[in-house]
């Protein structure tokens, strides 16, 4: 009795090891779109109001070139968009999905969107994010990976969205169209993040005093895709 318990036990915490790598394996579909608006001024390399926000106030090509291949691998390590925006990338810390660089000239690559398929780059609007309304359809943006390549994608679409609580990640949202269709955040993550291939730029949209009031994504793809 006592070899078959010990058999019983042992089968038990093989099955539990199995799901729980089966569990890293293959992602659970994630709801979570991080909050882009206002940081609490304590948070390290807050900026309050950022004066630079023309497009005259870019960082240099000539700079990121310089610092992209002193990054790791072949990880993105910045963004341009001719008169719009340079950006150096960062990543989000192990275990926070939700993190939002609030570091002026970074922009943070969003490690969930990854998994689904796709390219995400989230900064606050009270930070790099405020570059993101320079962005229109047809714009060209260049993705600068570890290596030193360059991969260019062109903007096909901006969406803008309420978020009916603005300072929560799981949000429900509403589309800022004439039909004003509602989202969950699930919904929502799967429209924009799951786009096999593409880029995509989210920052918040300040309405009525409020940083966080919704969201607004610049989507694009990769240059030469019909």
């Amino acid at each position: 009795m006592c070899n078959r318990r010990g058999v019983w036990e042992r089968w038990l915490t093989w099955v539990a090891i199995g799901a729980a790598a089966a569990q890293l394996l293959i992602p659970m579909r994630s709801g979570l779109i991080p909050v882009t608006g206002a940081l609490p001024p304590d948070t390290p390399g807050f900026v309050q109001s950022w004066e630079g926000r023309g497009p005259s106030s870019l960082n240099p090509i000539s700079r990121l070139l310089t610092d992209a291949p002193l990054m790791r691998g072949d990880a993105p390590a910045a963004l341009y968009a001719p008169s719009a925006l340079a950006l150096r990338v960062v990543q989000q810390p192990p275990a926070r999905p939700g993190f939002v660089s609030g570091e002026r000239g970074v922009a943070t690559q969003f490690g969930l969107a990854s998994q689904y398929g796709s390219l995400g780059f989230l900064a606050h609007n009270t930070s790099s994010g405020a570059r993101f309304s320079y962005l229109h359809e047809g714009q060209e943006i260049w993705v600068i990976r570890g290596g030193g390549d360059m991969v260019r994608y062109r903007v096909t679409e901006i969406l803008r969205f309420q978020a009916l609580t603005p300072t929560s990640p799981y949000s429900d949202f509403l589309g800022l169209t004439p039909e004003g269709e509602r989202y969950t955040s699930t919904e929502l993550f799967n429209l924009i993040y799951g786009q096999e291939g593409a880029l995509v730029l989210q920052t918040c949209i300040e309405r009525d005093g409020d940083p966080n009031w919704g969201r607004l994504f610049v989507i694009a793809r990769p240059v030469g895709d019909a």
